[in-house]
């Protein structure tokens, strides 16, 4: 364990395979928390890169652009996940499919480093009605801590993938219920 590590031990729900590992989210990703821009810094004219708000950027897990700034600042990159962190719409994602896109404070940026983007997508949507119960603030939000400690099993990549593809196809059959 490094100096900055806790021991997880006594949070553990169930015993896992043996290739498979228990971790805190934040020991998988890199989490990139956006930052606000005056009406001044951005435009409706596509000059700069796309900059994304919050949910009402996000459809259907899809990005939708209607603004851009000439003033990147926080930076999420081609398929990074997007997280809606604040206000109406908690909990919407969406795979940015541009190459580059500046994100406000309602908008967290989530670069896996140890696991699927896919499999990072079941696991925060396991995990969101949690993250909504723990919300707060004056607008209520996700907060960066709560999405770092999120305690997920870490199987390996090539069961990351089986399990993506399960839920894919059980997922509309499911839905129709």
């Amino acid at each position: 364990m490094g100096k900055n590590e806790v021991c997880i031990d006594s949070e553990i729900p169930f015993e896992l395979p043996d290739s498979w590992a228990w971790s805190r989210l934040g020991n998988l990703i890199n989490l990139l928390s956006g930052q606000d821009f005056e009406p001044s810094g951005y435009n409706a004219s596509a000059k700069g890169i796309p900059y994304i708000i919050g949910a009402s950027n996000i459809e259907d897990g899809k990005v939708i652009i209607n603004r851009w700034t000439e003033f990147p600042k926080n930076i999420a990159h081609k398929d990074e996940l997007l997280l809606v962190c604040k206000g109406a719409g908690v909990g919407k994602m969406a795979v940015l499919k541009e190459e580059s896109a500046h994100i406000a404070r309602q908008i967290m940026s989530i670069l896996p480093i140890a696991t699927s983007l896919h499999y990072l997508e079941v696991i925060l949507e396991y995990n969101l009605e949690h993250l909504r119960r723990s919300m707060q603030g004056v607008i209520p939000g996700i907060s960066r801590t709560d999405v770092l400690n999120i305690l997920c099993p870490v199987p390996p990549r090539a069961e990351q993938d089986r399990i993506v593809k399960q839920i894919e196809l059980i997922m509309p059959m499911v839905k129709s219920l």
